[in-house]
Parts: structure tokens; sequence; C-alpha cells
């Protein structure tokens, strides 16, 4: 009969077994506290730039820097896509419902600006064009045609750039141009932060993280810097006006701003700088800083950009002088 006889090391393995297990609850603390850190990160990341940054691409006109890309994106990928809203750009630069025609109808009305205007974190159907469309066919009881092809990031120097563009594009009825308080500042090539990278584009289109990181790259690496831009110069904005002042001059077109804020430069007084040259001017209230007016959810605290609620409160300011500048409707 054989009998096995415990080996000199064989009270060790009891010892190796209890380090195997205590080691492989570590690592599986340290797997989930690495997971965890992650949401976490991510989550914090949700109060930075909502993207995607491959939404815009480098224009042939120097005067706009960047257009919109054609196509449709979404705001977030896999990671966190609560909020998520689609962002269906049409052939001519416009903003339009993902069910949309491919072709661009008669247009009666474009509104413009920057991405309060293009609603940042708001399916179509709740930007301020859309919710300007609805009040307007409900107050003339007629089809009403809103483009919205507002770009964001763009400064008025390149809104008035886009108008002129539009106006011969469309020859609309009305031009209606928002400007917020940061559009007197210098324009900035948001181009620049679009990746050409198949692989750092899939990742800022699907991690706020991924965004954060590329920002600091292209910051830090690549030199290029988004703050501390200061004020446009007065005479690029005075030329922009002239510009779209020649461009409308001899059309049916009318174009409107609507002055959201307290709108100052320190060279240029800009109401001024509108009225003398016949364009229309309206100042308009901001929405009311509570959380129903604003998508803090996609924009963050520092960057928020208006719920349905906040797009329906400009909307109320805006659509009488908009039908106004209309004219009668042609509708019996």
């Amino acid at each position: 009969m054989n009998t096995q006889h415990p080996t000199r090391w064989s009270w060790l393995r009891p010892m190796s077994r209890a380090i195997a297990r205590a080691t492989a609850t570590r690592k599986r603390k340290a797997l989930l506290l690495v997971v965890a850190l992650f949401f976490v990160l991510e989550g914090l990341a949700r109060l930075t730039f909502v993207g995607p940054f491959t939404l815009v691409g480098p224009s042939a006109d120097p005067r706009l820097l960047y257009e919109l890309r054609p196509g449709t994106f979404v705001s977030d990928g896999y990671i966190f896509p609560f909020h998520r809203a689609t962002y269906t750009i049409r052939a001519d630069g416009c903003r339009v419902s993902t069910k949309a025609a491919a072709d661009a109808p008669a247009t009666d009305v474009v509104v413009l600006g920057s991405s309060t205007v293009f609603a940042f974190g708001a399916e179509f159907e709740d930007t301020i064009g859309a919710r300007l469309r609805a009040a307007l066919q409900r107050t003339r009881g007629a089809p009403v045609e809103v483009a919205s092809c507002a770009i964001p990031g763009h400064r008025l120097p390149n809104s008035l750039r886009t108008a002129e563009l539009q106006l011969h594009a469309k020859h609309p009825r009305v031009i209606a141009v928002f400007v917020l308080p940061h559009h007197l500042s210098r324009s900035i090539n948001w181009a620049l932060m679009t990746p050409s990278n198949p692989t750092v584009a899939w990742l800022t289109g699907h991690l706020r993280l991924g965004r954060v990181a590329y920002l600091q790259y292209i910051n830090q690496v690549r030199g290029v810097k988004f703050d501390k831009l200061g004020y446009e110069e007065p005479d690029k904005l005075t030329q922009s006006l002239d510009q779209l002042v020649s461009a409308v001059r001899g059309t049916t077109t009318k174009v409107v701003f609507f002055l959201m804020g307290e709108v100052v430069h320190p060279s240029v007084n800009l109401e001024r700088e509108l009225t003398s040259r016949g364009l229309e001017v309206h100042h308009i209230e901001s929405p009311p800083q509570r959380p129903e007016f604003w998508a803090v959810e996609d924009g963050g605290p520092a960057k928020p950009y208006p719920s349905a609620i906040g797009a329906e409160f400009i909307v109320s300011q805006v659509s009488g002088t908009v039908d106004a500048a209309l004219g009668p409707s042609h509708q019996n």
C-alpha cells in the first residue's frame, strides 16, 4: 500500500491559496475603483464642451473660418447618453429635423447666431428656429418656412457673412440675427478642434472625457488658445456691417437684429452702428436663471443652452417683430 507523506513545504499550500484569494480580491476592488473613477470623471466631464468636434470643418471662405459639415451627428455616444440630441445638417449648412427633405424648400425666414440658436443639447423641434416657425404659422394661419442656419461658436462678423451667403442662396423675406454679449469678441476657428485621426474622432465623439483630454492636447501641445482673445477690432465689425448692407441693398429682404443681454463693445456702439445703416434693432431678455429654462445637463453650469422652455421664452419676444417684418400673409 502506498502512503503519501506530506512534503516538506505542504504546510505552505493553505497560505499560498489565501494569498492568491486576497490578491484576486484586491485586483477586483482595484478594477471596480478604476471603473467607478472613470464614470465619476466622465460625469464631471459633462460640464464641459458638448460637441461633437466633428460637427464643423474648415471653410474656403476666410470670413467664415469654418462651417457646419453636412450629415447627422449626436451630442454623445455610448457613455452617459442621457438627453442625447441628434444634429442633422443639410447640404446648405442649416440644421434641420431628421425627417426633413434633402432639398431646401423656399425660405421665408433665416435665423442666425451661434450655439444658443443652434441649440446644443436639444432636438431640432426644441430650437429657436423650429419654435419660431410654429409660432408664426399659428399667428398667420399659413405655412412659413424658417431656416435655422446658426453656426456654433460664430461671432458677429461670421454671422454677418453667413447672412450675406444665405441672402444670395435663399432670398428670404427676413433674416433674424441673434447677437449675444460674447459675439463681439474675436472670432475663433473651431475647425482647429476637428480631429483628423479617426480613432481620436471616435473617442471624442463617444466620451466627454476624451473631449477634455483632446482640448488639453490642442491647447498645451499644439498651442491653440481659445481664451483671452479680447474684443473684435472695431474696423472689422463696421466693415462687416457695411458689406451686409451692400448685399441687402436692392433686395426685398429685411434684416432684423435681436440683441440678447448686455451686448457691449468698448469702442463700438453696436446699436448706433446698426440703426445708422438702416438696420432694425430690438433688445430682448435672456431666459431667467431657473433650471427649467436651461438644458443644464447638456451644457453644464458654465455654458448652459436654452431648453425647450427657454427657446419659447425667446421666441415669445421676437415672433411679433418677425411677423411684422414678413408683411401680409399671401394665404387667404
